[in-house]
């Protein structure tokens, strides 16, 4: 799979990870693909995501211009290296997995929600959730 259209069908089983693909021209960016569990994260229908801009669809109007900044340079790093990987609380026992890939001609993102109360809570590439895991093996192989 090396184009977002051969990648759908798959991306679209992925029921507890939510995915988007994001092309680029210069430094804006529009969302071209998102599955359900995107959708349903952020509570916006498919047909509303398709073509905008990610920064400003997810982020409520007050998010301040260093993080939408923060994020642009997470999405340039992958860009850049192939790939941007983060793992962040969220809440007590909670944290989230971000991974952003370059893929066909823009990001790829993915995060989830990860319980921590269960694991160790020392996240790397290499040690990721099973879903997580299965989805990069099929997308970027090498990268594990």
């Amino acid at each position: 799979m090396k184009t977002i259209e051969s990648a759908k069908s798959f991306l679209d089983q992925q029921n507890n990870v939510a995915i988007w693909y994001a092309r680029y021209e210069g430094r804006c960016e529009a969302i071209r693909y998102a599955n359900e569990k995107f959708s349903q994260t952020f509570g916006i229908p498919i047909d509303q995501i398709i073509e905008r801009a990610r920064y400003q669809l997810v982020n409520p109007p007050e998010t301040p211009a260093e993080t939408i900044e923060q994020y642009r340079n997470e999405d340039l790093e992958a860009i850049n290296q192939g790939y941007f990987f983060s793992c962040n609380p969220i809440e007590p026992g909670k944290e989230i997995v971000v991974i952003k890939l370059r893929f066909d001609q823009g990001i790829l993102g993915l995060f989830k929600i990860i319980d921590t109360r269960q694991d160790d809570g020392d996240f790397t590439l290499k040690n990721l959730d099973e879903e997580i895991t299965r989805i990069l093996q099929q997308l970027q192989p090498d990268l594990l």
